[in-house]
């Protein structure tokens, strides 16, 4: 369960089952008062969410600054009520623990478009797409002939109108067809393209991206992956019963692997950098072992699943075969799969 820096009554919350799960923390230096007065934490931030049966809904490892808002000259107090008070938001942010929530889309018009008879109609037709979107009332037939309307307009030039302001009307109206198609993918390049054409100086939604995301989390099609052998440190390793080869050397028990990359800095004593994987092996006479990784280790999981380690962007990421013998990341809900191409891991298009 999660506890926030104010008191509840948790008598009547299912702790030993609840709906939502959220395991987090951090891994860096202790708060640390910056120039303008306020504390900070700088590190590594680890987030799990898992749903009712330990399925993943969203994680994250994170290298960030956080500003604390709480902090009160007791370090574990105030990193505690950081951390829940951003569970917390992160939940309500993600539509997790609400049941309604106000959601401003973003959208465009043109303004003194009188004497271009072609954006008229495109004002008329966005301001008709937004009633029947403030009012529930589109279906998918609808949203797709919106889509093909608001393509028609692309790469087309009018006077007195500089095209990257144009292309931001444009591309803000399209991404929005796409999120009530709950086709993110789509939805975010194509606001990734209004920004682009947006210019520096111009007027840009900074919440149009987390509006997104947070319809991503909620419609997730990842879900299925479970956590197998939860702990109180989940947020940070990966348990696995089975065994681990290098270097031609087989060693079996539980093992336990980083969940994410560590990116704060290392101890100068190697054997102690936090920021090298590693593979951790405890085995029944209570002796713990450990390896650094390397693209030659391999794990067999007792259930016969074989993992291997790829290096991909300087980083170690355990991973298991896929259908098209490509490889995604293991226990997680990442969409995310890598391909070796003449000997170098590449993200598949």
């Amino acid at each position: 369960m999660l506890t926030r820096n104010t008191i509840e009554d948790y008598s009547k919350k299912d702790t030993i089952n609840p709906d939502v799960r959220v395991l987090m923390g951090y891994k860096g230096a202790t708060y640390k008062k910056a120039s303008n007065g306020q504390y900070l934490l700088d590190g590594d931030f680890k987030y799990l969410v898992l749903g009712k049966n330990n399925e993943i809904l969203y994680e994250k490892g994170s290298n960030a600054m956080l500003y604390s808002p709480t902090y009160n000259g007791k370090p574990y107090t105030s990193l505690t009520n950081d951390l829940n008070n951003i569970g917390y938001k992160y939940l309500t942010d993600n539509n997790i623990i609400i049941s309604e929530k106000e959601i401003s889309f973003n959208y465009g018009f043109f303004d003194k478009a009188e004497e271009f008879a072609e954006l008229v109609a495109f004002n008329t037709k966005t301001d008709e797409f937004l009633k029947k979107t403030e009012t529930n009332s589109t279906d998918r037939t609808y949203l797709n002939e919106m889509e093909k309307f608001y393509l028609t307009y692309v790469a087309k030039e009018y006077k007195k109108i500089k095209t990257k302001d144009y292309n931001k009307v444009i591309y803000l109206n399209l991404s929005l067809t796409q999120l009530l198609l709950n086709d993110f993918d789509k939805s975010l390049d194509y606001l990734e393209t209004a920004k682009q054409g947006a210019g520096m100086f111009s007027m840009w939604p900074t919440e149009a991206k987390a509006t997104i995301d947070s319809f991503i989390t909620v419609n997730s099609k990842n879900s299925g992956v479970k956590v197998d052998n939860l702990t109180y440190d989940s947020a940070y390793y990966i348990y696995i019963n089975g065994s681990v080869i290098q270097n031609g050397k087989t060693q079996t028990g539980k093992l336990k692997v980083d969940r994410f990359t560590n990116a704060s800095e290392g101890s100068i004593l190697s054997s102690n950098d936090p920021t090298k994987p590693k593979v951790w092996i405890y085995k029944d006479n209570g002796e713990v072992d450990f390896i650094f990784v390397d693209d030659k280790t391999t794990i067999t999981t007792n259930n016969g699943v074989e993992l291997i380690y790829i290096s991909y962007q300087s980083n170690f990421i355990l991973v298991e075969k896929t259908a098209d013998s490509c490889y995604k990341k293991f226990e997680s809900n990442s969409n995310l799969i890598y391909c070796n191409q003449g000997g170098k891991f590449e993200l598949k298009k």
